[in-house]
């Protein structure tokens, strides 16, 4: 029989709308530059310079795009689990079922835990989440913890089960 494993990719634009309101959000931006470099007419009280305005589309283009190209891997096998969390965290970071103390399936409240979604800190460890409410719950035996956010928490609850019960992993 083959081993159990799992394998998930999630990217951070998986709903629609928020990317629409990206692409507005941008195009109001970049037609309020347009409206004020061709009529020569700034716009309100207190206007952006039209170096600002190529400073401020500059920005925002730079923190949609990784934003648009952020994703959230996770797999579990034989050798234990990896994950990482491009680009923030570019390489795999693997650790051996030996490694662990626990890793179980939990539901959790993104904003009062960690403060929202994404690389977090909260008062229980670190956590990668691109949305949802459930995650995999990382222990090390040196005591650390990370949630990792999962949308197949059925498969998953399938994998660890069948490797966290086994006797060879303590």
């Amino acid at each position: 029989m083959r081993a159990p494993t799992f394998s998930e990719k999630q990217v951070a634009y998986r709903k629609p709308w928020i990317l629409l309101i990206t692409v507005a959000c941008m195009g109001v931006l970049i037609g309020m530059y347009l409206y004020q470099v061709i009529t020569g007419i700034p716009l309100g009280d207190k206007p952006m310079s039209d170096t600002g305005y190529l400073v401020m589309i500059g920005f925002l283009g730079g923190l949609f795009g990784v934003l648009l190209c952020t994703t959230l891997q996770l797999e579990m096998d034989e050798r234990g689990i990896r994950y990482r969390f491009w680009p923030f965290v570019g390489r795999w970071i693997s650790r051996s079922w030996h490694e662990l103390e626990s890793l179980e399936i939990r539901s959790y409240r993104p904003l009062l835990e960690y403060g929202g979604w994404g690389y977090r800190y909260g008062l229980k460890g670190r956590a990668f989440t691109l949305g949802g409410r459930v995650g995999v719950q990382i222990t090390t035996k040196h005591g650390k913890r990370l949630l990792i956010g999962v949308d197949n928490d059925a498969e998953a609850t399938r994998v660890i089960a069948h490797y966290m019960r086994r006797p060879d992993h303590d």
